[in-house]
């Protein structure tokens, strides 16, 4: 016998919904129903021994696929994955200027020395 309390604030569809849940995994509707009628032995005997067979060709037919799947990879080469785009074209790589550091002369000229030359080159232009 299936029995189904009441939760608080609980609606009257969720309520329904569980006493059903519990009917049908506790198998009372199925039992009723192979009940209704009366089967001969060697009928229920015929029906498991077909339930059973097709439960085992459902089980080879996984194992085959799975070892088809295994064999058609096993033989392939791998592929590496490139994570960058989704076309796998690669993308020029970006290289960060370098920063040159500018040396200044270590013997400087003088102003003085500046001047004498602007002299001179101003004299040979006239």
């Amino acid at each position: 016998m299936v029995t189904v309390v009441r939760y608080e604030n609980e609606s009257d569809e969720a309520l329904i919904k569980r006493f059903m849940k519990k009917v049908t995994n506790s198998g009372v509707l199925q039992e009723y129903k192979d009940h209704q009628a009366y089967e001969k032995p060697s009928d229920t005997k015929r029906k498991d021994k077909m339930i059973a067979k097709s439960r085992i060709n459902k089980f080879n037919e996984k194992e085959k696929e799975v070892a088809a799947f295994e064999n058609a990879n096993k033989f392939r080469p791998r592929q590496k994955q490139d994570n960058r785009s989704r076309d796998n074209q690669r993308r020029p790589e970006f290289k960060k200027p370098q920063k040159v550091e500018q040396k200044e002369p270590e013997d400087k000229p003088s102003t003085e020395a500046l001047k004498n030359l602007q002299d001179k080159f101003n004299k040979k232009q006239s």
